[in-house]
């Protein structure tokens, strides 16, 4: 008892330290994660553990969907490539066992867990600005302030970095801090507003899209805690932004013209004698078509091709394309769907896909029972969004980013529950 007790610091600290270390290359995370599993381990309580685990039944689902995984290894020919996707997806039952069904988050835990993802945030933002400034100093090279030019070197490309950019905006926005920023909100703002700039810079189309719908009328049902002038000052600024980005030529709106401009295409593909340009929009709905094609012909419904061949036989259709310059290697192989849903699909079928859904969205049932139902409810809909054009769960960027904090959302949820039975049951 004594031992598990003068360990709960260090699991915290070991808590904030893998929030800090998210936006940061992959080398981080897995020793921290080790480090957690061994703290877990030698204060497990294992009547705790069995009763938290059956009370909780919302993470039998997370088991479940690794161990339809695990099962397709034995129908997947790659056996080397389902171990290496079953390793990458190991945190899909350390999480719910090590953080959904251990000891209780609590609101104070949780806003220092927070606290530090949002400074390893701030961290990474103004390091990659700082770094591209000075190399566009150099080169006077525009690009590199944008996109993956402006996160060139790290494992997370511009858009996981964008997706943990705007979760931590809404975070600062949103969660009700008490002892973080109650007296230095200038702190605060300061975050905001380098987060915002590199978020920006980042240029993610989707992820943008989102900010301007979801958290722009949550900073403007926030105002009412934040100076008036200060309010009317990023107010103006966002609107000079949106002003700028429509009317003058820049790499943000030329991203959005990719879309409706296939000869800005960056893949040129060639397939008998037809010429393709490929640009981020048509690559993924050629990468989704191939993909339920694929499920059509070797009829993959019910069990998929397993987690093994799944990029196997895609890569096999893959094939019969070739790059245009041939001096480049066939750029679409290996290529994932970018779309979790059809991803779960092909690679486990529809028993995948349907715990997968149950997944990603069981959290919306539980908001309106919760008292950060707002945070929960940005965090769930923005993944759920950004999980249709990203395969985030075949990579470690998605992987650990959701499981960490759905596991940590789900703990506190389930931890006031049972704090108010307790309450209830002493009357």
């Amino acid at each position: 008892m004594l031992l598990a007790k003068s360990l709960e610091r260090p699991k915290e600290i070991v808590f904030c330290l893998l929030a800090f270390f998210l936006p940061f290359p992959y080398i981080f995370a897995p020793p921290l994660i080790v480090c957690l599993v061994i703290l877990w381990l030698i204060t497990l309580k294992p009547g705790q553990l069995y009763h938290n685990f059956k009370e909780r039944k919302v993470l039998w689902i997370w088991l479940a969907y690794f161990f339809l995984f695990a099962i397709s290894y034995t129908y997947s020919y790659n056996k080397k490539q389902s171990l290496f996707d079953l390793q990458s997806k190991l945190c899909f039952i350390i999480m719910p066992l090590v953080i959904g069904a251990g000891g209780p988050i609590l609101k104070k835990m949780l806003e220092r867990i927070l606290f530090y993802f949002s400074i390893g945030v701030t961290c990474i933002a103004l390091f990659c600005m700082i770094r591209s400034y000075i190399i566009w100093h150099q080169t006077h090279y525009t690009l590199i302030l944008f996109y993956n030019n402006l996160t060139k070197g790290f494992d997370q490309n511009a858009v996981y970095e964008a997706l943990y950019a705007i979760f931590s905006i809404i975070s600062l926005l949103v969660f009700p801090w008490e002892d973080h920023f109650k007296k230095n909100k200038i702190f605060k703002i300061l975050l905001v507003l380098i987060q915002l700039s590199f978020f920006i810079l980042l240029s993610s189309r989707t992820l943008l899209v989102l900010f301007f719908l979801i958290i722009i009328p949550v900073f403007i049902r926030q105002a009412h805690k934040i100076n008036k002038l200060v309010t009317l000052s990023i107010l103006f600024s966002l609107a000079a932004f949106l002003f700028f980005l429509f009317t003058t030529q820049n790499p943000i709106k030329h991203r959005y013209m990719e879309i409706v401009h296939t000869e800005n295409g960056k893949i040129e593909m060639r397939h008998d004698t037809t010429i393709y340009n490929f640009n981020n929009l048509t690559l993924r709905l050629f990468l989704w078509k191939t993909g339920i094609g694929n499920i059509r012909k070797h009829n993959l419904w019910w069990i998929g091709a397993g987690n093994g061949d799944a990029q196997d036989i895609q890569n096999k259709k893959f094939s019969e394309y070739s790059a245009v310059d041939t001096n480049i290697v066939n750029p679409l192989l290996n290529l994932n769907m970018h779309n979790m849903y059809l991803q779960s699909l092909i690679m486990v079928g529809i028993p995948g896909l349907i715990l997968f859904i149950m997944l990603v969205f069981s959290p919306f049932l539980y908001i309106k029972y919760n008292e950060l139902g707002s945070l929960i409810l940005i965090f769930n809909l923005i993944a759920c969004i950004f999980m249709i054009q990203e395969s985030s769960f075949q990579t470690q960027a998605g992987i650990i980013y959701y499981s960490f904090f759905s596991m940590l959302f789900w703990n506190y949820y389930y931890s006031k529950k049972d704090d108010a039975k307790k309450v209830q049951n002493a009357r």
